[in-house]
Parts: structure tokens; C-alpha cells; sequence
């Protein structure tokens, strides 16, 4: 019996997404039921698959299309159609109603200014100060904070999360590490988001944010490590400097 590349292309594919199992099932069996992926909250392309039709000619036979739910739709739509009843006078007594600074304002405020910066694509009077002196500010700490802290690191130096088990190896916590257990980090977050400010990209800013969440993860695989190392030592050191990257008690008061 022949059989023709539609089907044989159609076999193919429900072994590689159902298995052999579900492939090969028996031959009096209809139709194949949906994936076993599609019960965890998988969605599977190939659905069903028949084996023979009514005339005995190979084929596939497709499901019907999931019906989209579009109860929300109709409520936004409904709501759209009344919005000529919208009372301006009661939102005036709203707005009006108790004592002046009790109420959130300051709230308000900082949604009102974050909107506005947005949409003119920038804060308004203060755009050029952070321009000039926040992004060059950030970008000149960052990069002597990632130099300074390459330099205490030493011989402990490498660029992966395994800490190296060399002679010249051993667990740094003088210089800027008694201050945030990853400065290196720090400085290259601040020169990253200093020269996102500086050119004024929001791409740059956006990835600058990426790279930070990145390497919260990344610091926290490195200490997996390190207490593998160095044990007792470096749990006692997280416990003397509780801070990844951002420095405490910097500021010491007489």
C-alpha cells in the first residue's frame, strides 16, 4: 500500500510534537486526541490527526478554531456609548472635597509629572541639568568605581561565576567590598545608565535596566559559588556587608 508524502509528512510532524505512542496508535482508532502538551497550558499547532477517511483515503482532518471570548469587548464598547453621561460637576466636588494636602495630592502630583515627561519626552525645565550634569556625573563615578574595584580585586579576578581556585586566589573584602559585596557592578550599572542619560536613548536606558536585573541574577549564582568555596567565611562576610550593590551606612553621623 502506498502512501502519499502528505501523509507521511503529517506522521512525522505528530511524532515530533506527541510522541511515538500517540503516533502509532491503532489503526481502528479514528482520530488522535490533542496533545498531552495542550493540558498543561500548552496550546498545540496539530490538533487532531486522522488516520483513514470514510473512503479509505489518507488525510488530516482540522479542528474548529477556539471561539474568543469577547466579554470585555462588549463592556468596553457599552461603556464607550454612554460617555455623554459623564458628570463633569461631580468631579469638580470631588476634586474639591476635603482639606487642601490631606488627600494624596502629592500622589497625584508625581503621576501628573511622570505623564507629562513622557509624552513631551522629557521633564520639563529640568530635562537639560540631568542631561548634562546627571548622565556625565554617572558615567565618570561608574567607570572609577568598576577601575577601583578591579584593583582590589587582584589576583581573585575573573570574569565567570566559578571564583578561581588559584594560588593567588582568595576572598576579597577590603577596598570597596567592605561596602557592597559586587562594586564592580555598581560602577558598570552607573557608567551604563550615565551613558544612556548622556545620549539621551531610551533604548540604551531600557537595556541599562535589563543589564542591572541580569546581574542581580548573575551576583546571585557567584555566591552559590563562593560559599561552596569559602563557606563559613563568606556567609559571615554577606552578614557583615548585606548589600549587593548599593552601599550602606556610607553617610556616618558624629
Amino acid at each position: 500500500m502506498k502512501i502519499s508524502n502528505l501523509a507521511v509528512s503529517s506522521l512525522l510532524l505528530l511524532v515530533a510534537r506527541t510522541g511515538f505512542s500517540a503516533a502509532f496508535a491503532p489503526v481502528g482508532t479514528a482520530r488522535i486526541s490533542r496533545p498531552a502538551l495542550e493540558t498543561a497550558g500548552r496550546p498545540s499547532v496539530l490538533c487532531l490527526f486522522s488516520s483513514t477517511k470514510d473512503d479509505g483515503e489518507k488525510g488530516i482532518s482540522m479542528p474548529s478554531l477556539p471561539k474568543l471570548d469577547t466579554a470585555i469587548v462588549d463592556d468596553v464598547t457599552t461603556s464607550l456609548t454612554k460617555i455623554d453621561q459623564i458628570n463633569f460637576g461631580n468631579i469638580q466636588q470631588n476634586v474639591m472635597d476635603g482639606p487642601f494636602g490631606s488627600r494624596g495630592e502629592i500622589y497625584f502630583a508625581i503621576q501628573a509629572v511622570l505623564v507629562l515627561s513622557i509624552v513631551l519626552g522629557g521633564i520639563p525645565a529640568i530635562q537639560p541639568v540631568v542631561t548634562i550634569l546627571l548622565g556625565p556625573g554617572l558615567l565618570v563615578a561608574g567607570l572609577a568605581i568598576a577601575v577601583a574595584s578591579v584593583v582590589d580585586m587582584g589576583g581573585a579576578l575573573t570574569p565567570f561565576t566559578k571564583p578561581p581556585t588559584t594560588a593567588q586566589a582568595k576572598l576579597v573584602t577590603d577596598g570597596l567590598y567592605k561596602y557592597m559585596r559586587h562594586p564592580m557592578y555598581t560602577g558598570l550599572i552607573s557608567l551604563m545608565v550615565g551613558l544612556s542619560i548622556l545620549s539621551g536613548s531610551a533604548d540604551r536606558l531600557l537595556l541599562a535596566g535589563l543589564l542591572f536585573v541580569f546581574l542581580d541574577f548573575k551576583s546571585s549564582k557567584e555566591e552559590e559559588e563562593m560559599l561552596v568555596l569559602y563557606g563559613n567565611e563568606y556567609e559571615a562576610y554577606m552578614k557583615q556587608v548585606p548589600t549587593k550593590f548599593f552601599p550602606q551606612n556610607v553617610i556616618t553621623q558624629d
